[in-house]
């Protein structure tokens, strides 16, 4: 007896108007009837078989070899192949989280009442005393300065009489600094002699120096949040200006989150959740959906970075050097690619080639062979070796894992016992599961987002990289929304499911090119102290 098909959550939950909505913003009936069906039910976790390790994994590269991948790279960048893509989507908001709680509060916030609460255990408060303690070595101190001078205040009495709510409203209020309601890009991240540098400014800095060709252009990226366009790029346009000379030129280009990729909100009854006007909410799906940003670039060889992790000057070399070192393994590694594609596609692979290829295939790439592909006729072996080759490629920076939440590289095995090299998030892994938790928390490395991709095929043309991810790589998170707390559907991410399928180089790069901003005390660390 065939079981009858379950109801639609569509026809349960929304009426028409919803639908007619929902359409509007380029989403179809069936699409929402998937991610309904995935918030309410779940999607299936990733199966972890062991943490990437060197030798098992891992690339650990020695110093001359790493120098030698440099040179190797350096020409390429010349030749105008190189970008960079920066994922700068993020709010301010976060850095200033517990900031925005005091400001938000309506109560007065005094120094005598942070130490009243701190003594009492609350974390927010000890955050706030040590951010006034330290704010003379923030790099916004300056224009936070002048900002007060102009409403008639000077920022050291306030500071010395412990009068903290004047200083919080002109750090987040929109009649001040607005820190509350700005791009993370935005905030200064580092001072200098000659004034702060905000994170898209220094990430402009940083990419002349690897990804700038003989013309002395240098082509950046960034994706921003939706809204915030015309003032994002009134200053990337300013700070373009500010660091352009006769050897640089900066080409400069922005994009959004498609609305379309937003994922329908769901509460904790199990019912989708309605704005203030009624109308369903829709959330951001995560850097998944930026998947279609990377695509429409139709660049060559693109470097990924996140908008927080970025250096000052002085500790500029040691990313730069690495930068350079992934790119020339990317293009050694896809040079050899393209020659064997080559004498794959003309038939120019006797039997001992094929082994040899074979053999290649698995040392550089880690892919394996089922037993019975030693079996099938050169014919079939060839057309197999060609499907696993002509794809997307990246070279992934991973670092020593101290302790820093996020994503790291593992071996997984896919529904068909398949294994592959990718980058999970703690969301993906079913913590539940003993023996699921004990491989995650024994790995080794982290992921800092830190990719090179090279997205072109033997003959020039960019992959349709839509192609190669695992739509069913997605992962539900909860979230904040109005004192409730809603799931959302996270869109397989950039670096994770969006690049499922494609060949993937894990190696290890030192510490100290990972330095995100997460917190506004981050900035107290030696290293962004310029």
């Amino acid at each position: 007896m065939n079981e009858s098909p379950r109801p639609a959550l569509t026809d349960r939950h929304l009426d028409e108007r919803d639908l007619a909505y929902l359409e509007s913003v380029g989403k179809t009936r069936d699409e929402i009837e998937r991610e309904l069906r995935a918030v309410i039910h779940g999607v299936p976790y990733a199966r972890l078989t062991r943490p990437c390790r060197p030798g098992d994994g891992m690339v650990r590269l020695g110093i001359s070899e790493q120098e030698r991948l440099a040179r190797r790279f350096r020409p390429h960048a010349a030749h105008g192949r190189a970008m960079k893509f920066v994922a700068a989507s993020g709010a301010a908001s976060r850095m200033f989280k517990s900031h925005i709680h005091y400001y938000l509060g309506g109560a007065k916030v005094t120094r005598s009442r942070l130490l009243e609460e701190a003594e009492q255990g609350r974390d927010e408060a000890r955050e706030l005393l040590r951010f006034f303690d330290n704010l003379p070595r923030f790099p916004f101190y300056a224009e936070l300065h002048a900002a007060l001078a102009s409403r008639g205040m000077v920022l050291e009495e306030l500071l010395g009489t412990g009068s903290y709510g004047e200083l919080l409203h002109c750090l987040l209020g929109s009649d001040g600094l607005g820190y509350r309601n700005i791009p993370k890009g935005l905030t200064p991240f580092h001072a200098y002699p000659d004034g702060a540098r905000t994170a898209f400014e220094e990430h402009l800095v940083e990419a002349a120096a690897y990804v700038r060709d003989r013309r002395g252009e240098v082509r950046v990226h960034f994706t921003v949040t939706p809204g915030e366009e015309a003032r994002v790029q009134r200053h990337l346009s300013a700070a373009a200006a500010r660091r352009a000379d006769a050897a640089t030129r900066y080409i400069v280009t922005i994009s959004t989150q498609d609305r379309a990729t937003d994922t329908v909100a769901v509460g904790t009854d199990g019912a989708p959740v309605r704005d203030r006007h009624g109308r369903i909410l829709l959330w951001p799906s995560g850097h998944g959906a930026l998947l279609k940003n990377l695509n429409e670039l139709r660049g060559d060889i693109i470097f990924i970075r996140t908008i927080d992790n970025i250096l000052p000057d002085r500790l500029k070399s040691t990313v730069v050097f690495f930068k350079q070192v992934l790119g020339g393994l990317l293009v050694t590694l896809q040079e050899r690619v393209f020659d064997a594609l080559e004498a794959l596609e003309s038939a120019a692979a006797d039997e001992s080639g094929l082994r040899e290829l074979e053999q290649w295939v698995q040392t550089a790439f880690n892919r394996r062979f089922p037993e019975s592909f030693q079996h099938a006729a050169p014919a079939a072996r060839a057309r197999r070796l060609c499907q696993m080759l002509n794809r997307p490629l990246r070279v992934c920076a991973m670092v020593k894992h101290e302790g820093e939440p996020g994503g790291g590289p593992f071996w997984v095995v896919d529904r068909y016992g398949q294994e592959s090299l990718q980058i999970v998030e703690a969301a993906q892994v079913d913590m539940s599961c003993r023996a699921q938790r004990e491989i995650w928390e024994s790995s080794e490395y982290f992921n800092p987002a830190d990719i090179v991709c090279g997205v072109r095929d033997r003959h020039g043309e960019p992959f349709d990289l839509s192609g190669y991810a695992d739509a069913g790589a997605c992962f539900i998170s909860s979230k904040q929304h109005e004192q409730s707390t809603i799931r959302v559907l996270e869109r397989p991410g950039l670096w994770n499911g969006s690049m499922a399928h494609w060949n993937t180089v894990f190696v290890e790069v030192p510490k100290a090119t990972l330095n995100p901003v997460k917190n506004v005390l981050d900035l107290l660390k030696t290293e962004h102290q310029a």
